[in-house]
């Protein structure tokens, strides 16, 4: 190669900053699974300044439980942020979400509304969102959630207490209506 042009390139990689991918507008599907932002720096290892919190613990099919993801430091804000329901320690979002307000929006993981993240790199405190439970059992959920804090300081595995499903067995109408009459049947027989 050139000395000339070697030399160049040399003091352009020195002059130019390193290019950090940024997704101030939160559309950031490129981490739905490993849930790590591409912002060239390592994940914070210090315990995190965020909780992630619900309205309740326990949930049926369809259920509608409010996260709050808030910071727990008044010098610790919330810039960006990603937020999912998994169980265990799979890859796949569980659930879907609804938002109200401007400052949250939906993303399409693996399903549609499956998680939510940021519009903007405006600076919060808190952030709350609807989730909708789905119509299934799952022995291990956990909210999961990476909050960025500016593009170098971010934490990755916020992850809120487990939310354990309630729910009972739901019968057939036609056989359920069937146990009925029989009970009735065996009620009446009883009676004589």
């Amino acid at each position: 190669m050139d000395p000339l042009l070697q030399n160049t390139m040399i003091i352009l990689v020195f002059i130019f900053p390193v290019h950090v991918v940024a997704y101030k507008n939160g559309m950031i599907q490129p981490a739905c699974i490993d849930m790590h932002p591409q912002h060239n720096a390592s994940a914070q290892t210090s315990s995190p300044p965020f909780s992630l919190t619900l309205s309740k613990y326990n949930y049926t099919s369809g259920e509608k439980i409010t996260v709050t993801l808030k910071n727990t430091t008044a010098d610790s804000v919330i810039e960006g942020f990603l937020i999912q329901a998994r169980d265990g320690s799979s890859t796949t979002p569980i659930g879907s979400f609804q938002v109200s307000g401007n400052d949250v929006q939906t993303l399409t993981c693996t399903t549609a509304a499956s998680a939510v993240s940021h519009t903007s790199d405006s600076s919060k405190a808190q952030v709350q969102v609807t989730w909708v439970a789905p119509n299934a059992n799952y022995t291990n959920l956990l909210f999961r959630a990476t909050v960025v804090q500016n593009a170098t300081i971010f934490w990755e595995g916020v992850v809120s207490n487990k939310l354990t499903y309630s729910g009972s067995l739901h019968l057939v109408p036609a056989f359920s209506q069937t146990l009925l009459c029989l009970s009735a049947l065996f009620g009446f027989l009883c009676m004589l």
